[in-house]
């Protein structure tokens, strides 16, 4: 059996780690990632006037920070200081697209989406780790429900190595 497979934490580190690693990619790509995706954005919008080039990209970036939103909860058990860092790490991704990459375009907009993404996903680590407690307490409730209709019975004795005589009552006549 794999070792992550019997300890969550590391599972939930080593998603977080790939999860980082393509954030990374796809924020310090040098020229946008969406560059050439113009024509089938177009065709989208064609077909779904609402759904517009500023509307898909601020839903793509909401998207995009929810599994760190989620990850960073169940990993830290802190879900201020999960929220904080996803905004945080947004900041950091606007500032070097600004001051590193001129290929690229910083945006408040962006922050905020990714704010909404990792709130998301805070949210959505909070109600996973809620319903997983209640989950539990049932089934602890349910062992305990069960152990108090089962009938008590005594323990048996060990068996002596000395073997025991009988003795006879005597009666008064």
């Amino acid at each position: 059996m794999l070792r992550s497979a019997r300890d969550p934490r590391r599972l939930l580190l080593a998603l977080l780690v790939a999860y980082v690693v393509t954030l990374a990619l796809i924020a310090f790509w040098p020229t946008h990632v969406d560059r050439d995706a113009g024509p089938l954005l177009a065709a989208i919008e064609r077909v779904f006037p609402w759904a517009t080039y500023r509307r898909i990209e601020f839903s793509a970036n909401v998207a995009l920070f929810v599994p760190f939103g989620m990850l960073l909860t169940l990993l830290m058990r802190s879900w201020p200081l999960a929220l904080c860092s996803g905004v945080a790490a947004s900041l950091a991704i606007e500032f070097v697209q600004e001051v590193a990459l001129p290929g690229r375009t910083a945006s408040v907009l962006d922050v905020l989406a990714n704010a909404l993404g990792t709130a998301a996903g805070v949210g959505i680590a909070l109600v996973a780790r809620r319903a997983s407690r209640k989950r539990i307490e049932a089934a602890s409730e349910g062992d305990s429900a069960t152990d108090r209709h089962q009938p008590r019975v005594a323990p048996e004795e060990p068996p002596s190595s000395v073997p025991t005589v009988a003795r006879a009552t005597h009666r008064p006549l």
